[in-house]
């Protein structure tokens, strides 16, 4: 049950407006993302973070000898608590009103359970957003901006190395695949802990 959250059980109305909402997102997004985003955004491929995937793991395969070794951890995100998704919006500059908006119907979600055509109470949801809904994949682009500034912060700090791509290509400590992120990094204790 907690991973039921269809569309299909919102009336027209808050379709409707969560269409709305999601194609006024969409125009200003670009401008607020960075550019290892690729889910659910017009003209990027996850293709592309795909092959940039499976290069990073050739560098980690070739990789025979040394100490100084390197890792990738594959997380999987799944439920994204509101009041986080409140600040990145903040952070990004929305105003107030957009942001108590979207947060709104965010946060309005109920459902109730027909069991054998009775009602059973209402179930509130805390965090998570709805599967189908035009707005959310936008949402949750936005929420992964948090965890990928983080990452840029500590990577400027020289606290995560990344991996290194050869040539004159920035190491890679990140790759993004809609609700999963791929991290790499050195294989140290301290890249571990950045990462946890």
């Amino acid at each position: 049950m907690t991973q039921f959250r269809p569309i299909a059980l919102c009336n027209t109305i808050a379709k409707i407006i969560f269409k709305t909402l999601a194609l006024k997102l969409k125009r200003c997004l670009l401008s607020v993302i960075s550019n290892t985003q690729s889910a659910f955004v017009s003209m990027k491929l996850i293709t592309d973070k795909v092959l940039l995937a499976y290069e990073a793991h050739h560098v980690l395969k070739s990789k025979k000898s040394g100490k100084k070794g390197f890792m990738s951890v594959k997380v999987d995100m799944l439920s994204i608590p509101w009041r986080f998704l409140r600040e990145i919006l903040v952070q990004l500059g929305f105003s107030t009103k957009w942001i108590t908006t979207i947060i709104d119907f965010v946060e309005s979600v109920s459902y109730s359970v027909l069991v054998n055509g009775k009602q059973f109470g209402f179930i509130k949801l805390g965090r998570g957003l709805r599967q189908g809904d035009s707005l959310s994949p936008y949402l949750y682009i936005i929420y992964t901006e948090g965890l990928i500034s983080l990452l840029k912060g500590a990577q400027c700090r020289g606290e995560l190395n990344g991996i290194p791509m050869g040539g004159n290509v920035e190491p890679m400590t990140h790759l993004m695949f809609v609700n999963d992120i791929l991290l790499l990094g050195k294989a140290t204790v301290k890249e571990a802990t950045i990462f946890k």
